[in-house]
């Protein structure tokens, strides 16, 4: 530009000497050169000069768009601009710059600029500015400014410090507002603090690993899981950390993971102090967006020993409900054949008496009653198998109770065969039936004493009486627990009766308490020895560990459950007080009194209708509990005694002597039921019974019983 400018000065001075000379010319003398060729000349210079300033117009113009574009870029750039002097004075600032101060641009001129920062900032910002002069000139920091509406913002100043010719300073700042991207961030590290407290805290462990397998980044929970610190572990490799058995197939599952992206297996880690654990493996494989592998690990132990005390659970569960089913089976089976029994020696009984002494068939008619009694006890056994016995139990100690066993015991004592018996002092008192206690300990010793039998060696058995408290201490060794399952917390006595015989195997162990189970030759056992144990255990509500091996003996526990204080007030109070008592009444002769007799089995029916009629009563015998109702609402007091089953299909015993009851109020009623539950003793009494006679020994019971009522109705008579 400023040289067209020095070219058309160059010509208009070459033009003025032009003229000068034409002026000056003496008119007679010729020009230096023709006026034509200088006329010709001026008119191109001329054409020149007006060209060269239609380019100057051209580039001012230019230049003007240029200046306005600049002015405007400043002044609306997305970030502000200022100028300070060198006290700090905003001697320039663009329209951002003002907008994001919140105030007006004339307003902010020759202001101190500190004066915009928060207060708490000020005097960080003047040394920052003192560091700018000091060192390289250019430096970039954050502050929280105030606006003008008290607002404040986070804003970042890019700071760059320049000198002018006459060495004064002032300094060009760049001031964004990065109040948006503050908060992003702290949500972004909030969010970030969240995931790895998450990771931190979470149940199973966590661990990034780079491509090479070095662990880069562990969690607190695999820290503890491991043993390890966390400076140790980001030391390691994955490899270190497998155990020797499962780091094949940890290999393979790696090259899984790289193939697929992910995979979940389960393998072995190996703690700090040596020992192994089970995990469960969760890896993920992110090779774009990070590299690496992101891996979370459960600790399997707890689930492990879940596992199996479940597994141990369901086992005794399902050793209960089968030995329960073999109960209700086998009671239900030996109820009936009882029935059939009662039948076979009342019908004995009478034929007894209707042949006489002399006659021939008296021998078959012992026979026939020795083998029903024999079938009898069976069936007895049976019944106590199924928990279908009458218990007695009362508030005892079981030390004397063993004592006296162990007499019995000794009496029949194999030959070569020590027994040993203890009790430790200070027992609690338990709950139990005296004499299903001492069949408790007459059968484990009898069973010991044939695992001993043919050994070829000394054998002994040992029966111990020792308190157990179940909260503070734990039966060791590999136990099998039966009915009625696990041990609850409390106090306890555990008999424990125990032999080096021959031992049992796993498949012994699981049938040994069924009915008819048995490893001995055929006619050397029946197999309900342990079957009456577990009967009477699971009637006591205790718990029977057993604790065997082949060739090393057996060891048996019953945990008997310490007496309570209500249980002392139930005995106290004489629970059996509606039970008739097995010994019977002096013969009575009846005079006719009228017996009502209700039983669905007719042929029991049939046989106590002739056993009492030849005792002198009048029977009248139903089946059908509606026919007996019927017979007593028709003439209420032509009974004098109502005897009745308490177990029959449509109206039970119970229902039926309340019933009974609402006829006549005074009408005595006996029942008779194989399986007296405590519930049962409870409700008798309520519904009008005046007793409860247990079924196994019906016949005789149920006469005796009989002429107690007529004896007590007979003395009431007297009295009134």
């Amino acid at each position: 530009m400023s040289t067209a400018i020095d070219k058309k000065q160059d010509d208009l001075r070459l033009r003025a000497a032009a003229e000068r000379q034409i002026d000056n010319a003496p008119s007679d003398e010729p020009l230096a050169r023709p006026s034509e060729e200088l006329l010709h000349e001026l008119q191109v210079h001329q054409v020149e000069l007006e060209m060269q300033n239609e380019a100057l117009r051209q580039a001012q113009s230019a230049l003007a768009e240029s200046r306005d574009r600049y002015v405007d870029l400043y002044e609306f750039a997305p970030v502000g601009y200022l100028t300070l002097g060198a006290e700090g004075m905003i001697e320039e600032i663009n329209l951002t710059g003002a907008t994001l101060l919140g105030r007006e641009r004339k307003k902010l001129l020759q202001r101190r600029f500190t004066s915009l920062v928060v207060p708490k900032d000020q005097d960080r910002c003047i040394r920052h500015f003192l560091d700018v002069k000091q060192g390289d000139g250019q430096d970039r920091v954050e502050f929280t400014l105030q606006r003008g509406d008290s607002t404040v913002f986070q804003a970042q100043l890019d700071c760059m410090l320049q000198k002018d010719s006459a060495g004064g300073t002032t300094m060009r700042i760049a001031l964004t507002d990065i109040t948006e991207r503050k908060q992003a961030e702290e949500a972004l590290h909030e969010s970030e603090e969240t995931h790895r407290s998450i990771l931190h805290t979470a149940m199973d462990g966590y661990w990034l690993v780079d491509a090479e397998g070095s662990l880069q980044e562990v969690s607190e929970t695999y820290c503890r899981m491991s043993g390890y610190s966390e400076q140790e572990l980001l030391t390691m490799h994955i490899k270190d950390m497998e155990a020797a058995e499962t780091a094949n197939e940890t290999a393979s599952h790696i090259k899984n993971i790289m193939a697929w992206g992910e995979d979940r297996f389960q393998s072995r880690h190996r703690r700090k102090d040596g020992s192994v654990f089970d995990v469960e493996v969760s890896a993920q494989y992110h090779p774009l967006k990070y590299g690496r592998f992101v891996v979370f690990i459960q600790d399997l132990t707890e689930r492990r020993r879940t596992e199996a005390a479940r597994a141990t659970l369901e086992a005794q569960l399902r050793e209960s409900q089968k030995m329960q089913a073999l109960g209700t089976l086998a009671g239900g089976i030996a109820h009936d054949f009882n029935n059939v029994l009662a039948t076979i020696l009342g019908n004995v009984e009478l034929a007894r008496q209707d042949v006489g002494l002399a006659h021939s068939a008296l021998e078959s008619l012992a026979e026939i009653s020795k083998a029903s009694q024999r079938a009898k006890h069976l069936v007895d056994q049976i019944l106590a198998f199924g928990r279908r016995t009458l218990m007695a139990r009362q508030v005892i100690s079981l030390a004397p109770v063993v004592e006296e066993s162990a007499k019995l015991l000794r009496a029949t004592q194999p030959a070569g065969v020590s027994l040993k018996v203890a009790s430790a002092p200070n027992l609690p008192l338990v709950l139990a039936d005296s004499v299903q206690i001492e069949q408790i300990v007459l059968n484990l010793c009898n069973n010991a004493w044939q695992a001993i039998e043919g050994q070829g060696r000394p054998g002994s058995v040992e029966i111990r009486l020792d308190a157990y408290d179940h909260a503070q201490e734990a039966v060791r060794g590999a136990l099998t627990t039966f009915t009625p399952g696990r041990l609850q917390p409390g106090r306890y006595v555990c008999l424990t009766v125990r032999d080096n015989g021959a031992g049992m195997d796993e498949a012994t162990r699981g049938h040994l308490f069924e009915p008819f189970f048995t490893t001995k030759p055929v006619g050397e056992g029946t197999g309900l020895g342990l079957a009456v144990v577990h009967g009477i255990a699971a009637g006591h509500q205790a718990v029977i560990q057993v604790q065997s091996t082949p060739g090393e003996g057996t060891t048996f526990r019953v945990y008997f459950p310490e007496a309570t204080a209500v249980d002392s007030s139930i005995s106290a109070e004489g629970q059996h007080a509606v039970i008739t008592p097995k010994t019977g009444s002096p013969g009575l002769r009846a005079n006719g009194e009228h017996v009502l007799y209700i039983d669905d089995d007719e042929s029991i029916v049939f046989l106590m209708k002739r056993m009492l009629e030849r005792k002198g009563f009048r029977v009248s015998g139903y089946t059908k509990q509606d026919d007996a109702l019927a017979a007593v609402r028709a003439d209420p007091g032509q009974f004098d005694l109502a005897v009745t089953d308490y177990n029959m299909p449509g109206m039970s015993g119970l229902e039926l002597a309340r019933a009974l009851r609402q006829i006549r109020a005074d009408l005595p009623i006996v029942m008779a039921s194989g399986y007296i539950t405590e519930e049962l003793r409870a409700q008798a009494p309520v519904a009008g019974v005046s007793e409860l006679v247990f079924k196994p020994d019906t016949v005789g019971e149920l006469c005796d019983a009989v002429e107690r009522q007529v004896r007590v109705q007979r003395s009431n008579k007297k009295v009134g």
